[in-house]
């Protein structure tokens, strides 16, 4: 494996499929780019419900600290 790997499910819970394209569309953004500080993985991401409701700034903060990219605030 040479760099990371995204993989995104988004279940009907969520929402309608408007919604889901959605969200997998803004977490593949935010992947491509964080993309070149993470080390090369398989990451799988199960979007919750709630997930419709993600701005841009929201899905960069939470994924930069699921992966450990930042620190987080105390």
């Amino acid at each position: 494996m040479q760099w990371p790997r995204l993989g995104v499910t988004v279940s009907a819970r969520v929402g309608n499929s408007v919604q889901r394209n959605r969200i997998k569309r803004l977490l593949r953004e935010v992947f491509r780019h964080r993309r070149t500080d993470m080390t090369p993985v398989d990451l799988v991401v199960i979007a919750k419900t709630g997930a419709g409701e993600l701005t841009y700034d929201q899905a960069v903060r939470e994924f930069s600290e699921a992966l450990g990219l930042v620190a987080r605030p105390r």
